[in-house]
C-alpha cells in the first residue's frame, strides 16, 4: 500500500481532483491518497463525493493543522506540505502500519510507471527531486534562492531517520529563523535560518546535509517535466506512449552530474508538475503557467502536447465531480 498527501483550498479542487484521477488511472499498485482541505468548503465538496482510495482531513478540526503563525494564506499552504505530512503519519501512521509516505503538490500530474521512483528510492529513508535548472547551494546566503530541489514530491520512510527528517522540515516551516547550528551525520554543519528563503521548499537541502547516507536524489532512471525545467530537456523524438527524454548536457551544466550521473541517459517522464496552471473554461483554453515561469518552452510540441493532456483531464474532472 502507497500512502500519499496532498494540500489544497478551493481554487486547487480541480487540480487536486486531476491528481487523485491520475493516481486511480495509473497506479498498478493499492495507495490512499490523504488530502488536506484548507478550510470547511472544499472539505464538506470533497466529502460529499465519498471518493475510494481517499482520507479527507480539514484544517478547521485540528490544532495542528491550523495557522499558528499567522503567515499568509500562501504561506500557510507551503507550511503545510511538511506539517500534514508529519501529521498524517503521527495520527495512522502505527494504526493503518504505515511503512512509507509521499507528499504530492496538488498541481502535479503522475503517468505510467510513476512506481519507477519506488524503485530508485529503494532502501533510503529520504526522497527528493532536483529541480534540474538550478544547483543546489546549501552553504550559501542566497535571498529568493528556491534551493536546488522541488517539493513537489518529498518522500520518507517511516523509520528512525525518515521520521526525523520528516520532523525537522516540519519543526523548520514552523521556526524559519531557528539558528541553532546543527550538525549531520558526517560532521558538516547548517542552520534552519540559512535555508528560510523559499517558504518550505529550500528547507529539502538540509535533508542530504542531516541525513546524507539516507538520502536519495530521484532521477537517476525517471525524470520530470515542469514549467521551470523543460528548457534542459531534450524532447526530440518525444512521444505520449513512452514519453521519453534526456538532459541536454549543454555548456554550463557540468554540475548536474554530481547529483545524477545518468543524467544522458533516455529516461521516462513519469509526472509533470503544472505550476501556475490556469483553465480558461469560458473560453476553452489555458494559460500554461505563471509569467516568471515562462521561458518559452510552450514552443516546444511536446509541451504543447502534455498541456493540452493536462487541460483535458481537468475538464474532465471537473465534469465527472461537478466542480
Amino acid at each position: 500500500m502507497k500512502h500519499f498527501c496532498t494540500v489544497s483550498d478551493i481554487g486547487y479542487i480541480n487540480q487536486g481532483l486531476a491528481l487523485y484521477q491520475s493516481l486511480m488511472d495509473n497506479m498498478t499498485e493499492e495507495f490512499t491518497l490523504n488530502y488536506c482541505c484548507i478550510g470547511r468548503d472544499i472539505f464538506d465538496k470533497i466529502g460529499l463525493l465519498r471518493l475510494p482510495n481517499m482520507n479527507v482531513w480539514c484544517t478547521d478540526d485540528y490544532e495542528e493543522l491550523q495557522n499558528v503563525s499567522d503567515t499568509s494564506r500562501q504561506g500557510y499552504a507551503w507550511e503545510l506540505g511538511a506539517r500534514f505530512t508529519k501529521f498524517v503519519l503521527d495520527q495512522i501512521g502505527v494504526r493503518d502500519s504505515i511503512d512509507e509516505i509521499m507528499y504530492i503538490d496538488s498541481d502535479i500530474i503522475i503517468y505510467p510507471g510513476f512506481e519507477k521512483v519506488y524503485d530508485e528510492i529503494g532502501e533510503k529513508s529520504i526522497g527528493i527531486v532536483p529541480h534540474l535548472h538550478i544547483r543546489p547551494a546549501p552553504c550559501q546566503v542566497a535571498p529568493g534562492y528556491p534551493g536546488g530541489y522541488n517539493v513537489g514530491i518529498t518522500y520518507f520512510k517511516n523509520g528512525k531517520n525518515g521520521k526525523r527528517c520528516l520532523d525537522l522540515w516540519a519543526y523548520s516551516v514552523l521556526n524559519p529563523y531557528d539558528a541553532e547550528v546543527r550538525t549531520g551525520t558526517t560532521g558538516e554543519r547548517y542552520t534552519i535560518k540559512l535555508h528560510n528563503t523559499c517558504g518550505d521548499q529550500r528547507f529539502l537541502e538540509m535533508f542530504p546535509i542531516a541525513y546524507p547516507d539516507d538520502t536519495r536524489v530521484i532521477g537517476q532512471n525517471v525524470l520530470h517535466g515542469a514549467p521551470w525545467n523543460m528548457h534542459v530537456l531534450n524532447l526530440d523524438g518525444f512521444n505520449m506512449d513512452t514519453r521519453l527524454c534526456k538532459i541536454d548536457m549543454n555548456p554550463g551544466r557540468d554540475w548536474m552530474k554530481k547529483i545524477l550521473p545518468t543524467l544522458e541517459q533516455s529516461k521516462p517522464m513519469v509526472y509533470y508538475h503544472f505550476a501556475g496552471f490556469k483553465p480558461d473554461y469560458e473560453n476553452d483554453t489555458y494559460k500554461p503557467t505563471r509569467d516568471g515561469f515562462d521561458q518559452g518552452f510552450m514552443s516546444k510540441p511536446a509541451a504543447q502536447l502534455l498541456h493540452d493532456e493536462y487541460y483535458q483531464k481537468m475538464k474532465y474532472v471537473k465534469e465527472l465531480y461537478d466542480l
